[in-house]
C-alpha cells in the first residue's frame, strides 16, 4: 500500500522504480552503463531529503563515515572518495570493522525489501565512483549554529543552492569540477 487511496499509483511507482534499473521496453539500465564515468555524490549527515545510503546506491551507512577527516585541506567537507567506480559498497575492508558490522541494510523490514534489494544490486553493479561529504551544523566544527541556522540541510551545501546561506558548500562544487577535469583527460 501506499497511505490513503495511494495504493495503486505506489504500486505503479514501484514497479517503474524497478523498470529503471532494467532494460526492459526502454534502455533505463543500458543508457546508465553507456557513461563512461558514473559519481555520486552523497551527503553523510544532515541531508533531510536524501539520506546517504540512497543517495550512494548503498544498503549500509557506516558511522566510520563521521569520523574521518578530509580527503585534502582544499576540501575540508569531502572526506571519502573512491577515486575509480567501485561495485562494493561499503569498502570491503570496513565490513571487518565491528563497529559496521551492526548496521543492517536500511530496508530491512520495509514491505519493499525485495525490490530494493534488486534495485540496489543492479544499479551497484554498473560500478560508480562514490565521494562522502560531511556538512555539520556548527561554526567551527565544535560550536554550534545560531538559532536559524542550526537547522539548514546539508542537501543544499553540495550544489551551494543558495550561495549566501550554503557557500561553505563551495568545496565540493570545486571537487566535482576537478572530478570532470580529471574524467576529461582521460
Amino acid at each position: 500500500g501506499g497511505g490513503e487511496g495511494g495504493g495503486d499509483r505506489s504500486q505503479a511507482s514501484q514497479c517503474l522504480l524497478l523498470r529503471m534499473t532494467q532494460d526492459g521496453g526502454l534502455p533505463f539500465l543500458s543508457a546508465l552503463a553507456a557513461f563512461r564515468f558514473r559519481v555520486l555524490y552523497a551527503n553523510v549527515c544532515n541531508d533531510f531529503l536524501v539520506k546517504m545510503e540512497t543517495a550512494s546506491i548503498a544498503g549500509t551507512f557506516h558511522p566510520r563515515l563521521l569520523r574521518l577527516p578530509p580527503i585534502a585541506p582544499q576540501y575540508p567537507h569531502i572526506v571519502f572518495d573512491t577515486r575509480q567506480h567501485v561495485t562494493e559498497w561499503p569498502p570491503v575492508k570496513w565490513r571487518e570493522d565491528k563497529e559496521g558490522q551492526n548496521e543492517g541494510r536500511f530496508f530491512e523490514g520495509d514491505d519493499r525489501a525485495p525490490l530494493l534489494a534488486t534495485m540496489l544490486r543492479t544499479l551497484s553493479g554498473l560500478g560508480w565512483r562514490r565521494v562522502a561529504a560531511r556538512f555539520e551544523r556548527t561554526v567551527d566544527g565544535t560550536r554550534p549554529l545560531p538559532f536559524p541556522l542550526q537547522f539548514t540541510n546539508a542537501h543544499n551545501k553540495l550544489p551551494v543552492v543558495r550561495p549566501l546561506l550554503d557557500g561553505a558548500g563551495s568545496d565540493s562544487v570545486e571537487h566535482l569540477c576537478s572530478v570532470w577535469a580529471q574524467h576529461a583527460a582521460e
